[in-house]
């Protein structure tokens, strides 16, 4: 069973239709793999505190 997991910035919830990203991408699944649609699962999670190596000045607090 693919389970796709998606961390996004809190900045592509009003832009991205996550539904349809993920129905694109179980499709493709299903194509490629051994699988169903039924046995797809996804889920979308915004992530507000991050930290990206390489841009250290714009980093943010982490929770730990």
């Amino acid at each position: 069973m693919p389970h796709l997991i998606l961390e996004h910035s809190d900045n592509l919830i009003k832009k991205t239709s996550f539904h349809a990203l993920f129905r694109e991408c179980h499709e493709t699944l299903v194509r490629i793999l051994p699988t169903e649609l039924k046995g797809c699962k996804s889920r979308a999670i915004e992530c507000t505190q991050s930290i990206t190596w390489g841009m250290a000045h714009r980093i943010m607090p982490l929770f730990i």
